[in-house]
């Protein structure tokens, strides 16, 4: 027990030797305890981790770079979408008004005629929505 202790606090002081900007898998194999103990395969599965951490932050910068790019293309897309489908509502108000405008005008010079017609292809009263 007194062994793996030694060795464990031999591989740990080993280890802070290191400049703190290397990546630990740049730990020389020979600063480890032999390949039996536990703390051997404790070092390796770090290492087998780290590995992943660094292929996964490779994987999400990549695609947040890509993503940002996507969003950049877009949002110029989508602002100019925006301001035509509000230029076509405003227009669509404008047509609406000037509809009613003209019902209104129909309904009170020719009200018998304008009856008649409504009548016939069944006008519907539009309410203003201003």
């Amino acid at each position: 027990m007194a062994t793996s202790t030694n060795q464990f606090a031999n591989t740990v002081l080993s280890l802070a030797d290191f400049d703190s900007s290397e990546t630990p898998t740049e730990i020389p194999p020979n600063s480890l305890p032999n390949s039996n103990s536990p703390i051997s395969d404790l070092f390796l599965s770090q290492r087998k981790i780290i590995s992943k951490l660094e292929a996964s932050t490779t994987a999400l910068d990549s695609f947040n770079t890509f993503s940002q790019t996507r969003y950049s293309e877009n949002l110029a897309n989508m602002q100019r979408y925006t301001k035509t489908i509000v230029t076509l509502r405003d227009d669509l108000d404008l047509v609406f008004k000037r509809i009613r405008t003209l019902k209104e005008t129909l309904r009170k010079k020719h009200p018998k005629e304008f009856n008649m017609a409504c009548d016939e292809i069944g006008c519907v009263d539009v309410e203003d929505d201003d």
